[in-house]
């Protein structure tokens, strides 16, 4: 006996159109994350459904497949990173703006989600927000003076 026929025709017509429903907000969606790029004109590697481009990182190692990409794409792309939008800036000059000129705009790297999932990921000064930003670069700027790097990597 099939399942579908002794299930009443109503919850047939409601399971189709749950399902419809479904299937129609995972496509909205999905157009809509993997469309922010192009969106905004910047290119990069076409995206898989679910994966973005996390399974091209998965098979080749990243500084191949990175390298790929900044040859097929040049010094400003955008990929996905299992659904998260990622952009890589391979421009000395907009690093420069980026992270020196404009660092109030681009202060903030970890998201809120990702500090729930991994709390002791913003210890660090890559990853650490504001206040205690400002803090941690008081405590590590001194080990990086010219003089002290002159030393360690004589020229």
């Amino acid at each position: 006996m099939q399942l579908l026929a002794i299930i009443p025709m109503y919850l047939q017509y409601l399971f189709y159109l749950v399902a419809a429903i479904f299937i129609t907000f995972q496509y909205l969606k999905y157009n809509r994350l993997h469309n922010y790029w192009k969106d905004r004109n910047i290119s990069g590697p076409k995206a898989i459904p679910y994966f973005g481009n996390s399974l091209s990182l998965f098979l080749t190692p990243k500084p191949y497949i990175e390298r790929q990409w900044y040859n097929s794409y040049g010094r400003l792309y955008g990929h996905y990173e299992l659904g998260k939008r990622t952009l890589t800036v391979a421009d000395p000059e907009l690093i420069k703006q980026i992270l020196v000129k404009e660092f109030d705009k681009f202060r903030n790297r970890l998201s809120k989600e990702s500090r729930k999932i991994a709390p002791n990921m913003p210890k660090h000064l890559f990853n650490s927000n504001d206040d205690e930003w400002k803090r941690l670069r008081l405590i590590v700027s001194p080990a990086f003076t010219s003089g002290k790097l002159k030393r360690l990597y004589p020229l």
